[in-house]
């Protein structure tokens, strides 16, 4: 197999073993390429950089191909860990890389950048799939930064591009939450069903007995899966909502309040108190809602949600509310808005 095909069935093959690599090492003793690209296999497996370098006997000064030398670079910044040192080789691989092919260099600078800046991180990305727009890899990495509500058709189409092979626990259950934002519910449980086959874990129980919950209105079978989720992950803080939001239905109001203060102990973004303050609000215990709007403040300031809870805790308590309505509809756009609407008319259909 030549060297254009190899790199073209690395990138659509998952699960390829030692022996694929080592016999065209074997078949190709002087061609430091497959010494390297094996040596990135076995990098991702866990084995040590220097050891397996050693054993390959490569040699920079040996590597007279400018794309081997930018792999090289590559697997020296992905072995160390030193944040600059790893910049630096990254750089030199980057420099080597004159003819713009190397696409695992793009994928690995992805994967360095993602979280902390996250603008360098996407544009590499964005740079592996224009060098090769079959790169699986890099193409499951695209669909997964994408939302799985706004972007769902788009990630249902690019996901069809992917080998089965491919598709892990992770990618799967990210599907099957994508199908059942989709509505597609039969296709989604299925899904999710293939991720847990794979890996059972805290993320795809979860996701499988929010739709039981959500969809299927099965409260024992969604318990069951959520329970079993958080014994895996007890600081999943979806399935604890969920969890907590399944005991409100059952009008196991404390223990779901437990589980409500437990979310707030793990977590005080915007997301969470909204769920403590609607939670407070059902129960119509609206001084305690209102303790919690506060904290919210504190923590997340002055916001479209937290104003709202205010116009609303205003209005359920009787007070005065037009001028904080007619600075809202000054203050925030019109999505905002209607969520506020549609809030209160919801509270107002449950009786509150």
């Amino acid at each position: 197999m030549e060297k254009k095909k190899f790199e073209q069935h690395i990138t659509v093959t998952s699960g390829l073993n030692k022996s694929f690599y080592l016999n065209h090492i074997r078949d190709n003793p002087y061609n430091g390429y497959y010494k390297l690209m094996y040596l990135y296999f076995l990098l991702k497996k866990g084995h040590d950089f220097d050891i397996e370098k050693s054993k390959l006997e490569i040699n920079l000064n040996k590597l007279i191909d400018n794309y081997d030398r930018s792999l090289y670079y590559m697997l020296c910044g992905i072995s160390s860990k030193i944040d600059n040192e790893v910049e630096d080789y990254f750089e030199k691989a980057l420099k080597e890389d004159t003819k713009v092919q190397n696409k695992w260099l793009r994928l690995e600078l992805y994967y360095f950048y993602l979280g902390n800046e996250d603008f360098k991180a996407f544009k590499y990305l964005n740079d592996a799939l224009e060098i090769d727009d079959n790169f699986c890899l890099a193409i499951i990495e695209d669909c997964l930064s994408m939302d799985a509500i706004l972007n769902a058709n788009e990630i249902i189409k690019k996901s069809k591009l992917i080998p089965e092979s491919y598709k892990d626990a992770n990618f799967l259950n990210f599907l099957g939450v994508v199908y059942f934002n989709k509505n597609e519910i039969n296709l989604s449980i299925k899904t999710i069903k293939e991720s847990i086959i794979i890996e059972e874990n805290s993320d795809n129980l979860y996701s499988l007995g929010n739709i039981y919950f959500l969809q299927e209105s099965n409260l024992v079978k969604a318990e069951q899966l959520f329970l079993k989720s958080l014994s895996l992950n007890n600081l999943n803080i979806d399935a604890i909502n969920s969890y907590a939001w399944l005991l409100f239905d059952k009008g196991e109001y404390n223990l779901a309040e437990e589980q409500f203060k437990k979310l707030l102990s793990i977590n005080n973004d915007q997301t969470v108190f909204d769920q403590v303050i609607d939670f407070y609000i059902r129960l119509g215990k609206f001084q305690t809602a209102r303790k919690y709007l506060n904290e919210s403040f504190k923590y997340n300031l002055s916001n479209y949600s937290n104003d709202g809870y205010e116009i609303i805790l205003n209005k359920l308590s009787g007070y005065e509310n037009s001028d904080l309505m007619n600075k809202y509809e000054k203050k925030y756009y019109q999505e905002e808005i209607e969520w506020l609407h549609a809030t209160m008319l919801d509270y107002g259909a449950q009786g509150i």
